[in-house]
């Protein structure tokens, strides 16, 4: 599933929508979001998710 706005919080049932597939998969899945900084910022409730220090495939990573 990708999901390629900004508008996380504010596109009414997406959390739902994804709740909804994550549940029927038949295969163990779960949901993956690469927040923009600026997106990350909005987030009302950033204990509802697992934040992990970003990786690069190659290269130098500045924070």
């Amino acid at each position: 599933m990708r999901y390629f706005w900004d508008d996380y919080f504010s596109e009414p049932g997406l959390f739902e929508t994804i709740q909804f597939e994550l549940a029927h998969s038949t295969a163990a899945r779960h949901a993956w979001f690469d927040f923009t900084p600026e997106v990350f910022g909005k987030i009302p409730n950033k204990k509802a998710f697992e934040v992990q220090d970003g990786w690069v495939l190659y290269g130098d990573f500045i924070k």
